[in-house]
C-alpha cells in the first residue's frame, strides 16, 4: 500500500479539539495512517497514541493507547489485532469504567466458532461478578 502524504498537523478548534500528531495516509478511499497522535477533545473523549494501521475493509492495527473519556471508560494498552469476520487479538488491559466494570490484564484470544482465551484478569463489575486468576483454555 503506498502512502502518499505524511504531514505534521497542528490544529486548534475552539470548542471541539486541538490536537498535534504526524500522520501517514494512503489516498484511497480506505485510508491507512500510522502516526503520533496528541488529542484533546471537551466533551468526547482523549487520547495519546501511536497506531501502525492497516485499512481494507477489516482493519488491523497495533499500538500503544492512552484514551481518557468522561463517562465511558479509559483504558491504557498494547493492542496487536487482527481483525477478520472471527477476529484474534491479544494484549494487555487497563480499563477502568465508571458504571460498568473495571479491569486491567493480559489477554491471548483466538476466535473461530468457539473463542479461547487465556490469561491474568482483575474485575469488578457493580452488580455482576469479581474474579482474578488464570481462565483454561477451551477448544
Amino acid at each position: 500500500m503506498k502512502l502518499c502524504l505524511s504531514e505534521v498537523y497542528l490544529c486548534f478548534a475552539g470548542k471541539r479539539f486541538a490536537f498535534a500528531g504526524i500522520q501517514l495516509r494512503s489516498a484511497d478511499k480506505r485510508s491507512a495512517f500510522a502516526g503520533i497522535l496528541l488529542r484533546s477533545a471537551g466533551k468526547q473523549a482523549a487520547f495519546a497514541g501511536i497506531l501502525p494501521r492497516s485499512a481494507d475493509k477489516r482493519s488491523t492495527f497495533a499500538g500503544i493507547l492512552l484514551r481518557s473519556a468522561d463517562k465511558r471508560s479509559t483504558f491504557a494498552g498494547i493492542l496487536p489485532h487482527s481483525a477478520g469476520k472471527r477476529f484474534t487479538f491479544a494484549g494487555i488491559y487497563m480499563r477502568s469504567a465508571g458504571k460498568r466494570s473495571a479491569f486491567s490484564g493480559i489477554l491471548l484470544r483466538s476466535a473461530g466458532k468457539r473463542s479461547t482465551f487465556a490469561g491474568i484478569l482483575l474485575r469488578s463489575a457493580g452488580k455482576r461478578f469479581y474474579f482474578a486468576g488464570l481462565p483454561s483454555f477451551r477448544g
